[in-house]
C-alpha cells in the first residue's frame, strides 16, 4: 500500500521549491510597479484620446466657421464700394457729370480691391488665343492680324492667383476670305 500512496517527500522534491516570503514580497512589489506603469499608460492614452477628440471638434468648428465667415473679409471690403454707388445714385440729380465721376471712382475702388486680393484682369486684345484663359464666342476675318489672335474682348475675364475666375469672352481672328481666294489662284 505504501507504494501506491503518494510520497509527500518525493512530491516536494519533484516540484519546484516553495518561494520564500521575501521572494513573494519582491514579486508582489514588481507586480504592483507594473500595474502602476499600466495604469499610467492607460491614463495617458485616455488623455491623448480626449485631446484628439477635442482637436477634431475644434477643427470641425474652425472649418464650419471658415465656410460660414470665409467671405467676411471680401464683403467688408465691398461695403465702401456699395456706399460709393449709393452716393452716385443720390447725386444723379446733380447732373450726369457728377454721376459719371462717382461711377469712375467706384470702378477705381473695385480695381484697388481686386489688386489687394490678387485678382488680375484678363483683357487679351492682340494676344494669341489661349483656351485656358479665354472663351471664343466668334471669329472675325482680319487681314492685318495673324489667325488665332484676339481681336475684340466682349467681356473681360478675371484670374485669382493662377485660377481663372471667369475666362475673357473674345472674338478671334481668322484668315480673310479674299486671302483664301488668292491662295487658290
Amino acid at each position: 500500500m505504501l507504494e501506491n500512496e503518494p510520497n509527500s517527500g518525493a512530491t516536494e522534491s519533484s516540484q519546484e521549491p516553495a518561494l520564500s516570503e521575501a521572494e513573494i514580497v519582491a514579486l508582489q512589489q514588481a507586480l504592483d510597479e507594473e500595474k502602476n506603469k499600466v495604469d499610467a499608460h492607460w491614463q495617458r492614452l485616455l488623455r491623448l484620446q480626449a485631446e484628439f477628440e477635442n482637436a477634431n471638434r475644434r477643427a470641425s468648428k474652425d472649418l464650419e466657421n471658415a465656410h460660414k465667415y470665409g467671405t467676411e473679409k471680401i464683403l467688408s471690403e465691398l461695403l465702401p464700394i456699395l456706399d460709393s454707388l449709393e452716393r452716385s445714385l443720390e447725386s444723379s440729380s446733380e447732373g450726369a457729370a457728377t454721376m459719371i465721376e462717382g461711377v469712375r471712382l467706384t470702378v477705381s475702388l473695385f480695381h484697388s480691391l481686386f489688386e489687394r486680393f490678387n485678382v488680375k484682369e484678363l483683357n487679351p486684345v492682340s494676344q494669341k488665343f489661349d483656351p485656358t484663359l479665354h472663351e471664343a464666342i466668334g471669329m472675325l476675318a482680319a487681314e492685318d492680324v495673324p489667325p488665332g489672335t484676339v481681336v475684340q474682348v466682349v467681356q473681360k475675364g478675371y484670374q485669382l492667383h493662377e485660377r481663372v475666375l471667369r475666362p475673357a469672352r473674345v472674338m478671334v481672328s481668322r484668315a480673310a476670305v479674299n486671302q483664301k481666294v488668292d491662295e487658290k489662284a
